[in-house]
This record gives structure tokens, C-alpha cells and sequence, in this order.
């Protein structure tokens, strides 16, 4: 029997992360987790297959490659092919009823390319997410453009410098019902900064993360103790205010790392958001660069801050002796 080619997250527990990425194998962790998932569905690495031997692209595309002296030339012919090339009418049907289960509401599309969110192999920021889309017409345009990324320059040059084998690589795409959040962020079950294992970073901040993630904010940020919950840190970006995330919920999102980091076994990179009290769960990956614990002597930071205001020319010998003499 010819497996579906667009299902509910619900039913993806029976498929492997070699038909639905594993950004889209971690959701259905999370959700048999208890985690709290924004409700979707999945359009598998098949139909993308599907998508490029329909219109010839599967042979076409390493002759595509090897044709252009400018590979990033051939790159873009390869992405504009994808994106103007129509759906199947049985796919297109699909991914129109699925949608209009979502109410129509405005949903977030994003890749899951088969070769994503691997130990050792991040991807991050790689391939395209599109946030805020609604319509279903909108919605299948965004699908061939999550398909099209996996041919960017820089995702090709990621593959080439890891040895990843182009035609190898294939994408699922996820589809979810949007958070209008309150609040949102990244959480890291070890700290990446100052390499400690047994700390959970909690970075936040208003509205949607896209925000943070893409570096245009500041955030607020939280620090509990990963064996008792405690907190070490909280620092909101706004010193003048309270951050966003209260210190409660803060902690409610460092217990369901933890848990999260237990179940899948390491460290984890988790992308969160509250809405109206509720704890939703974006995306889990692991982290790919082990942090290294810093010395004692490694965690200070040097300042002249006080001595630069004093003597803010370079020290002579004389004042030098007199200064010594005074100690």
C-alpha cells in the first residue's frame, strides 16, 4: 500500500525520520512525551521525490550541477524549476484538506530535510521557514520553497564540506498551526557559553522567537540548576522591568528539559513559546558542539575600567615606583 503522502503529526509515530526529517521525528517524541505540540501535519520527503520525477528534476538536477561553470547559477535554476513546476492534483487536494482542518488559520511552514538536526550535523538556519502564512494557496507556495532551499548556496556548501552526498538529501515539510505568543525563545539543556552540564539556559523574549533567533533582540535570560530547578541567574533584558517570562513558568520549561533531555538521551537545543499560560513545544534538536567546562581562571573577565580613568596614559618608571612604593 502506497504510504500517505501528507499526514497529521498525530500519525507520524509510524514513520522513520528517513520519510519525515528529524525535526518532524522529534516533534512526535515530544508529543508522546506529553509536550504540548501546536497541532499540523506533515508533507513527506516522498512527495518531494514525487515533486522532481514528475517533472523530470531527479535526472535533471545533477546535469544541472555539472553544467555551470558558476555552480550558484545552476543552484538557482534548480530552485526556480521547483517553485514554478505545479503539484500533483492529488497532492494539491491533500495539502488543501489538511490545512482547512487547521481552521485556516495562519500556520508556520518549515523544513525537515532528511539530513537535518543530526548529531554532529545542525543545519541550523539552512533551509527556509516561512511564519504568518494563511491561505491555502500561500500555504502550497511555501511548501515548493521549503523544497527549493535545500538547493540555497549555503546548504550546498554545508553538504560539500561535510561529505554529504547531494541527491542523498531530501525534504519533509511541517506544517503547524501558529502560536500567537506571549512570549517565546530557545532553551539549552547544557550552557553553551560558559560550559556547564549541569545548568539549563533559558533565553527569551516578547512575541514570536524568530526575533531571537535571528539575533535583532536582546533576550531575557534564566539559569536553573539542572539537578534541583533552582535558579542561578535571571536577567531580564529591560533592567529598568520584569522580563517576560516569569520566574514560574521559567522553571515549568526547565523541568520539561530536563525531562526532554533524559528521553532523548543528550543535550538538547529546544524551541519554545507560551501563550496564555500554555507551554508549547516548536522543535527539539541536539546540540551538536559539546560545551567545554571553562577553569575558574577561564570565567573572569579582565577590566582596566577603574585604573583606564586614573592613568589613562601609558605608566612611566617613575610613576610606576611611586605607586609600588605607595603599596
Amino acid at each position: 500500500m502506497k504510504q500517505p503522502r501528507v499526514m497529521r503529526l498525530e500519525s507520524l509515530a509510524a514513520y522513520g525520520a528517513e520519510s519525515i526529517g528529524p525535526k518532524a521525528h522529534s516533534l512526535v517524541r515530544l508529543m508522546q512525551l506529553g509536550m504540548r505540540v501546536p497541532p499540523g501535519f506533515c508533507v513527506s520527503a516522498e512527495a518531494y521525490r514525487d515533486h522532481l520525477g514528475l517533472w523530470g528534476l531527479d535526472t535533471s538536477i545533477p546535469s544541472r550541477l555539472e553544467q555551470y561553470g558558476q555552480i550558484a547559477g545552476g543552484l538557482a535554476e534548480i530552485r526556480q524549476e521547483i517553485i514554478r513546476s505545479d503539484f500533483s492534483a492529488d497532492l494539491t487536494q491533500s495539502i488543501r484538506q489538511h490545512y482547512s482542518e487547521l481552521n485556516n488559520s495562519r500556520v508556520a511552514v518549515r523544513s525537515s530535510a532528511t539530513a537535518e538536526d543530526l548529531p554532529g550535523y545542525s543545519f541550523a538556519g539552512q533551509y527556509e521557514s516561512f511564519l504568518g502564512v494563511q491561505g491555502a494557496a500561500s500555504c502550497l507556495e511555501a511548501i515548493k520553497k521549503c523544497w527549493a532551499s535545500l538547493w540555497t548556496e549555503r546548504a550546498f556548501a554545508y553538504r560539500e564540506k561535510n561529505g554529504i552526498e547531494h541527491l542523498d538529501v531530501h525534504m519533509a515539510v511541517i506544517v503547524q498551526q501558529q502560536v500567537e505568543a506571549d512570549c517565546a525563545g530557545v532553551l539549552f539543556t547544557s550552557d553553551p557559553v560558559r560550559g556547564q552540564t549541569d545548568r539549563i539556559v533559558i533565553e527569551a523574549c516578547k512575541g514570536l522567537g524568530e526575533a531571537l533567533v535571528s539575533g535583532r533582540v536582546t533576550p531575557d535570560e534564566m539559569i536553573f540548576s539542572k539537578k534541583k530547578l533552582k535558579p542561578i541567574w535571571i536577567l531580564p533584558a529591560d533592567l529598568n522591568g520584569p522580563g517576560c517570562l516569569d520566574p514560574r513558568t521559567g522553571r515549568r520549561l526547565a523541568k520539561a528539559g530536563r525531562t526532554i533531555e533524559q528521553t532523548f538521551g543528550r543535550p538538547q537545543d529546544i524551541e519554545w513559546a507560551v501563550a496564555d499560560g500554555r507551554i508549547y513545544f516548536l522543535q527539539a534538536r541536539p546540540v551538536t558542539t559539546p560545551p567545554v567546562e571553562q577553569t575558574w581562571e577561564e570565567r573572569q573577565i579582565w577590566t582596566n575600567t577603574n585604573l583606564g580613568e586614573v592613568a589613562p596614559d601609558v605608566i612611566t618608571p617613575l610613576d610606576w615606583s611611586i605607586v609600588t612604593g605607595a603599596l
